[in-house]
């Protein structure tokens, strides 16, 4: 179970990938 860490470290860097290639888009 040590991949909970990096799977929530993975999400927020997508999230931050996702809000940096969508700026128009605010969900």
């Amino acid at each position: 179970e040590h991949m909970l860490p990096d799977t929530a470290t993975s999400d927020r860097l997508i999230r931050k990938a996702i809000k940096r290639a969508n700026p128009l888009s605010k969900k």
